[in-house]
């Protein structure tokens, strides 16, 4: 059987309708950060040290429950600007190391949100800081409503497990863990 132009114009426009429908239908199960901030918090016996970033970015695929970050070293901001220079300069050398990532799963995540939700589950991954990979599993809290998902981790890190030396004049003034507080506001695409 012969096609005419009128047949092969028709097919082609059937598959652009059906692929743009199945990507309008995968966008709209990614989420993306509208808003959000990641601190963390050093309490030693001379000093607290806080930072805060706003400058990551973030997704959730609720098709896969997979999530990932990427954090810009250099968007953590201290109270004080000696500490952030240190912090970027002697202990993050965030110039060869300019990024910290995380990639993972989040577990019993539902793919279709349905009213507001309040979730109490898992994030299961590989937190990558200066080149050093750990695998982490920490709860998470979620209030879903509508196309947006809040979102809030609290967990804790070593510096040592990732390469971070601390000199021992310092050690009353940085702890041996760091407290690490997510705070993100996911919306669809």
């Amino acid at each position: 059987m012969k096609l005419t132009t009128f047949h092969r114009m028709l097919i082609i426009v059937f598959a652009t309708i059906w692929a743009t429908r199945s990507e309008t239908a995968e966008a709209q199960n990614i989420l993306t950060l509208q808003t959000g901030s990641i601190t963390f918090f050093s309490s030693a016996p001379l000093e607290d040290i806080q930072a805060v970033n706003t400058t990551f970015t973030t997704t959730i695929n609720l098709s896969d429950s997979s999530v990932m970050f990427t954090v810009p070293i250099e968007g953590f901001v201290f109270p004080k600007k000696l500490m952030q220079e240190h912090f970027n300069e002697q202990y993050m050398e965030s110039e060869k190391y300019t990024t910290a990532r995380f990639l993972g799963k989040l577990t019993h995540l539902p793919q279709k949100i349905t009213g507001a939700v309040d979730l109490q589950t898992r994030v299961k991954g590989i937190l990558t800081i200066r080149d050093i990979s750990r695998t982490i599993d920490e709860p998470v809290s979620f209030t879903m409503a509508g196309n947006n998902i809040a979102a809030i981790c609290e967990f804790m890190v070593r510096p040592a497990d990732y390469g971070i030396k601390i000199p021992k004049m310092l050690i009353k003034k940085i702890a041996e863990e760091v407290k690490v507080t997510v705070k993100v506001i996911y919306s669809s695409r």
